[in-house]
């Protein structure tokens, strides 16, 4: 909830539009720009196929369960301020748990793997 709370404050000012003008894709063109107005660690990417966007964290930041809790608030309110608006989060890898990366997939409608965190 904390990191949906941050994002609903303060999204539009740090992206500069309002998301659901903005199809999903088109928002996580920005996806490196958006990360670092929230957070000065880590490195992000983005891997798309037709099922699926992958959004892949990397590098010295915190293994923390309650990060990626947080990491996936943001990423909840972005999916959902859309244009693509039935989009969901699902935290598919995380470091915490022993992964070498954690990953946040967005998948359209309401079907969602199980979250690890």
């Amino acid at each position: 909830a904390l990191g949906r709370a941050s994002a609903a404050a303060s999204f539009v000012g740090f992206y500069g539009a309002d998301p659901s003008r903005r199809g999903l894709y088109e928002i996580l063109d920005s996806v490196d720009m958006i990360w670092h107005r929230y957070h000065d660690w880590g490195s992000v990417s983005v891997e798309r196929s037709l099922a699926h966007a992958d959004i892949v964290l990397t590098g010295e930041e915190p293994l923390s369960p309650l990060l990626c809790r947080c990491t996936m608030g943001l990423l909840d309110f972005v999916s959902t301020s859309s244009a693509n608006a039935g989009a969901g989060v699902d935290h598919v890898e995380c470091r915490s748990t022993g992964a070498e990366r954690c990953v946040f997939r967005l998948v359209p409608g309401s079907q969602r793997a199980r979250t690890v965190s």
